[in-house]
């Protein structure tokens, strides 16, 4: 026994005493293969933000930070938790009665629609045909209706179908638009079917709540087919003779029954947890600040949201570019300055949930673990994994006045340097440049295989990634030696139309698109446009503008349709706790 004490004592002592693996501060084509090939692999299914799959990146990130010895940036070692909302899910209650038929999500005739409130309502039914006012085509279901009070069902789509690409009810379409149609005309709630006979993939629209979407005043259900005709069937009316008449016809034949239908719609958010990864290389200079590099590590999962992919069937979204590529490089990087100290402090960041609207930087820079102040530059990098002809975009050129030359003397390897002023854009350095620090962007284009399953570890070349890194690198070292005045923030040029703009109005406002709240937010201005002259600023929440009342993005993109330049409005916001009333002349 004590035999076997002392061989173990001297295995601890030996595993204890063993050096760690050397690192290789080298940029190495062999390293980027093996973090992209782990990162973009079936095993992570795609890294959804708050999935379990995003979280294994994330712990990949953090062995690799403990591996170089980069110091823990997070709240939790190097970990950040910030909380994200997938979407929506059913709780308990759901049901459509009349009289002594019902029908739950549990026999899968009904099921809410995933921007429905929560409640319940009981009125008389009323078949609205399409829900549909079209004065251009001369159409209107509403047209001598009354729908006060009343359970209205309505059918997707148009009287000439959903297969018509070119039909003259396509524009009134879309879900939400009928049913704010039958708000305003006072439905208590509505239900929502297919016609009978029409063929599309879904018969009932999965339940994925639309972000920037504000909930419905009232219940909204979707129903079969079969459950719309049995409910307009107890009220001695065909629903295939009304749905024929308005298709041959193409005028409506709205029908007010004498039956009773109750609906109530009961759904809870999705809540899970996502995480940002920070760690930190201490600079030889206390007081020189901070530079952030920073990728994000998650992507599209199954292709719940946002995939391009139109298959049968859902398929893993791998994300090797997007932004396996950008992780890598960030890791390359952080393992590289390990050794090579310079004399600013580097925070090196994963960013978790960028998919989902910018979450995971949006919550650093609001709930910073270190100050803001001290950062003096970020660089990001998203989706550099398809170098072609040498071709490297950089934005946020324009975000210090010294970043063009530096950007130019660090392209030693003659890169096909394209140099964009914009300091926003669809990626996590948005979030820094709205904080007023300069930023950089890196950027190989996109290509055929963006949001699709098809964006694999095989398509990355890894020796452009090689000259994308070692650019950065010496941009890096470029930094270290310049003051705080030369890397001073300006405010960037807008050369890439963002703004969110109807007709020929915009107010030049950058939108939120993390937000999930009432009202639309905005994360900045355009220097010189409607917004700014107003004295908008990010972070304002719109409610209003003019006479409209503004619940979510497309409340706020319908109002500006009711202006035309030069028209003077007030805008109506919140600005923290507090309200304001503001003039503007678009």
């Amino acid at each position: 026994m004590k035999t076997k004490l002392f061989l173990l004592s001297s295995l601890i002592l030996v595993a204890a005493c063993s050096p760690k693996p050397a690192l290789n501060p080298e940029i190495t084509v062999d390293d980027l293969k093996a973090h992209v090939s782990y990162l973009a692999s079936d095993e992570l299914m795609g890294r959804r933000g708050g999935s379990e799959y995003e979280k294994k990146a994330a712990d990949y990130i953090v062995k690799a930070f403990e591996r170089f010895g980069l110091e823990p940036a997070g709240i939790s070692g190097y970990y950040q938790a910030f909380p994200v909302t997938l979407g929506t899910r059913l709780a308990e209650g759901n049901i459509v009665s009349a009289g002594e038929q019902n029908w739950s999500p549990a026999d899968s005739s009904i099921l809410p629609w995933a921007n429905s409130m929560s409640g319940e309502a009981t009125g008389p039914l009323l078949f609205a045909g399409y829900g549909i006012q079209a004065p251009d085509a001369q159409y209107d279901d509403w047209n001598g209706v009354d729908a006060k009070g009343a359970v209205v069902l309505i059918l997707r789509y148009g009287p000439d179908g959903a297969s018509n690409p070119h039909s003259d009810f396509g524009a009134y379409w879309p879900v939400r638009d009928k049913v704010k149609k039958a708000v305003a005309q006072g439905a208590a709630a509505v239900l929502i079917s297919l016609a009978p006979g029409e063929q599309t993939e879904e018969i009932l629209l999965p339940l994925e709540r639309e972000r920037m979407m504000a909930d419905s005043d009232i219940p909204v259900m979707q129903i079969k087919p079969e459950v719309a005709a049995q409910l307009m069937a107890s009220a001695g009316q065909d629903l295939s003779t009304l749905t024929q008449k308005i298709a041959t016809s193409k005028k409506p034949n709205s029908v007010l029954t004498n039956i009773v239908v109750s609906v109530k719609t009961m759904l809870e958010p999705d809540v899970k947890e996502s995480h940002n990864v920070l760690g930190l290389v201490k600079g030889t200079d206390p007081e020189a600040g901070t530079i952030v590099i920073g990728a994000h590590y998650d992507h599209l999962g199954m292709g719940e949201s946002g995939s391009l992919f139109r298959g049968p069937e859902p398929k893993i979204h791998n994300g090797a570019d997007d932004n396996a590529s950008g992780t890598a490089g960030m890791l390359e990087l952080a393992e590289y300055f390990s050794v090579n100290k310079p004399r600013h402090s580097i925070l090196f960041m994963g960013f978790g949930s960028e998919e989902m609207g910018l979450l995971g930087s949006d919550y650093y820079v609001n709930n910073p673990t270190h100050a803001m102040d001290e950062k003096r530059a970020m660089i990001n990098m998203d989706m550099i994994g398809r170098m072609t002809n040498k071709k490297l975009l950089i934005f946020g050129v324009g975000s210090s006045a010294d970043w063009e030359k530096t950007l130019l003397a660090a392209n030693t390897d003659s890169l096909d340097l394209r140099l964009v002023p914009d300091g926003t854009g669809a990626s996590d350095h948005t979030s820094f440049y709205n904080k007023g620090i300069p930023v950089l962007h890196y950027f190989t284009d996109t290509h055929s295989d963006y949001h699709r399953p098809s964006d694999d570890t095989d398509y990355i070349e890894f020796e452009g990634k090689v000259m994308v890194l070692n650019h950065i690198r010496r941009v890096v070292e470029a930094i270290d030696v310049m003051t705080n005045e030369q890397l001073a923030f300006t405010q960037a040029p807008v050369t890439q139309t963002r703004n969110m703009t109807l007709g020929n109005v915009t107010l030049g406002v950058l939108p939120d698109y993390g937000y999930e709240g009432p009202g639309f937010k905005i994360t900045g201005t355009t220097e010189g446009r409607a917004g700014a002259k107003a004295g908008l600023q990010a972070g304002d929440v719109i409610t209003k503008l003019g006479d409209i009342e503004i619940k979510d993005i497309y409340d706020y993109m319908e109002s500006l349709s009711k202006f035309k330049p030069g028209d003077k409005t007030i805008i109506l916001l919140k600005r923290g706790d507090e309200e304001l009333r503001l003039e503007v002349q678009l």
